[in-house]
């Protein structure tokens, strides 16, 4: 569901089609089945849509439905596509899904259980510690 979401909003950005992302109701077009979380595309879309006063007048539900499949058709690597902020926010919802007893759980709890589930030196083992390193090593930040 984060990928789908991640999708919609690399569109956005490779058109500059200022849509409008910041405080959108992700029970307008994700549901769940047991802890399985499923995204309405069409609703996703519309949702976002009607929140952007800003976006061009070519930029309706039938561009950005036949732009979006184009984009997923590719089949882009999902570390570039997913957003941490959707993940942790799409993962609080199934908390609070009829199936979870911690009903009381935030996104920012979410965030923080993320981040100490992991070591400074377990981190330091990862793909993504390396990856990073090595980008910062190759721009000399």
């Amino acid at each position: 569901v984060t990928y789908k979401i991640g999708i919609l909003k690399w569109l956005n950005f490779k058109n500059n089609l200022l849509l409008m992302f910041k405080g959108m109701k992700y029970d307008n077009f994700i549901t769940f089945v047991d802890f399985s979380a499923n995204i309405d595309i069409d609703n996703y879309i519309q949702h976002i849509l009607d929140r952007s006063p800003r976006k061009p007048p070519h930029c309706d539900f039938n561009f950005l439905k036949k732009e979006y499949q184009l984009l997923y058709n590719k089949q882009a690597d999902y570390k570039y596509v997913c957003n941490g902020h959707d993940f942790t926010y799409i993962t609080m919802m199934a908390f609070h899904s009829e199936f979870s007893r911690d009903k009381n759980i935030t996104q920012e709890k979410v965030e923080s259980h993320l981040r100490i589930a992991y070591s400074a030196t377990a981190f330091q083992r990862t793909n993504i510690y390396n990856e990073l390193s090595g980008l910062i090593d190759s721009h000399n930040i």
